[in-house]
């Protein structure tokens, strides 16, 4: 699979498969309604998971890339407050 680019929406049973071989920053809404930001490093697929907010539950996991290189946390903090 290619790269994802920024905005890019996958749906997926297995969010660390997927971003095996991605760097970034993506935004992970969970099966239980959980919603985390996932950092990844190529090479190291997930290296942090920290949790955001709870919605609604849904079938599977939607991946979104929302920042190209792991580690800027301040696109974390924007995007939480809906920039």
């Amino acid at each position: 699979m290619k790269n994802m680019i920024l905005g890019e929406k996958f749906e997926t049973s297995n969010p660390p498969v997927l971003l095996k071989n991605e760097e970034g920053l993506f935004l992970v809404w969970g099966p239980g309604g959980q919603v985390e930001h996932y950092s990844v490093h190529p090479g190291a697929s997930v290296e942090s998971i920290t949790f955001v907010e709870q919605r609604d539950p849904r079938q599977n996991y939607l991946v979104e890339k929302i920042a190209n290189k792991a580690g800027a946390s301040e696109s974390f903090r924007a995007r939480a407050a809906g920039a």
